[in-house]
């Protein structure tokens, strides 16, 4: 475990990594939880019943031939498609931030 920084790596962390990068990171963690956290009365995210009632919709149009749900299962498709990309994006967006910070993290002696 590191327990000791040079005045060089402590300068290029302190030159190169602003710390509201992380409360950043705070914030799109909180934006994710409605789309993955339990409700209050502890029934399971939305998210995940929305992917259920998809699947429900796919099993009627391709299994049972129901073509006239056809609509509504590519239309809740693409809804989910444009929520689990904000997620994507939320979730690189913390990423980058954690990589920033290590890309400053000086090196173990002897490395």
């Amino acid at each position: 475990m590191l327990v000791w920084m040079t005045e060089e790596e402590y300068l290029r962390l302190y030159q190169n990594f602003e710390t509201r990068r992380l409360l950043d990171a705070v914030d799109a963690v909180d934006r994710l939880r409605d789309d993955l956290g339990d409700d209050e009365d502890g029934r399971p995210p939305e998210l995940r019943s929305r992917l259920l009632k998809l699947h429900t919709l796919a099993m009627a149009v391709v299994n049972e031939g129901a073509r006239s749900r056809a609509a509504a299962l590519f239309e809740l498709a693409d809804d989910l498609d444009m929520q689990v990309s904000q997620m994507l994006t939320e979730l690189e967006s913390i990423q980058d931030t954690l990589d920033a910070l290590m890309a400053l993290a000086p090196e173990e002696p002897g490395d």
